[in-house]
């Protein structure tokens, strides 16, 4: 699953969801746009476990993600520290609000 085509689905159903008020006060709408963008980032900017000991640092962190601290060796490619599981469990539940909408796609539901 692509952790960011479901992303840039949710970015553009809270464009929407500005642009076409339902039953909240404006603000409130507003606000709620604001916190879902905010999660989005807070997931996406979540990084992989890296430790000084290559063997225990997630086999998916690479330098250009988790900076200078990731080792050079480490190209298991895998996540096996949870952070990609959490991401993409997050994105999922924010996504499923729409899910009558079109674009969505049936994978993206939780426990698909």
């Amino acid at each position: 699953m692509n952790t960011t085509e479901l992303a840039e689905f949710l970015h553009e159903q809270l464009a929407a969801d500005e642009r076409e008020p339902g039953g909240w006060s404006r603000a409130r709408e507003l606000a709620e746009v604001d916190a879902k963008r905010g999660l989005i980032t807070l997931l996406l900017d979540t990084t992989h476990t890296v430790c000084e000991d290559p063997w225990y640092t997630c086999g998916a962190a690479t330098k250009e993600r988790e900076g200078e601290r990731c080792p050079d060796n480490n190209r298991r490619g895998h996540c096996d520290c949870g952070r990609d599981r959490l991401v993409l469990a997050g994105l999922q539940l924010l996504a499923l609000p729409y899910a009558e909408r079109p674009g969505y796609q049936a994978e993206w539901a939780p426990n698909a």
